[in-house]
């Protein structure tokens, strides 16, 4: 198998998975999203349980859904756990799965769907 331009062999060959943290974190954030109205959450997330000489403040800040999503990516990257693709996959199926859920469940009290099968 030959990849693409710009493709590494192992996703030309499926040998990559979605990234776990990709699919829980903008699954999240869609949720927090959902709640909140707005895309703009403004949420910080505490990373390291104490502070490091690389790392002085594990504390970070998020305007929006998709700040979280795009430094999501770039850290699963950096970090070298995942290939872009399989993180975006993975944001991409969080997501889907965030949309099916609040489609069907926690709707305003009156709104029942029930029956709505896909």
């Amino acid at each position: 198998m030959t990849p693409s331009p710009g493709q590494s062999l192992e996703v030309a060959m499926g040998l990559t998975y979605p990234s776990q943290h990709g699919c829980v974190t903008s699954a999240l954030s869609q949720v927090i999203a959902h709640a909140l109205g707005t895309q703009n959450i403004n949420v910080t997330i505490h990373g390291l349980a104490v502070a490091t000489a690389t790392n002085p403040d594990p504390v970070r800040t998020y305007a929006t859904v998709g700040a979280i999503e795009s430094q999501l990516v770039d850290a699963r990257v950096w970090i070298g756990f995942h290939y872009r693709h399989s993180v975006i996959v993975g944001e991409n199926l969080g997501n889907s799965v965030a949309a099916w859920t609040l489609d069907r469940f926690f709707l305003p009290k009156g709104d029942d769907r029930e029956g709505d099968e896909d």
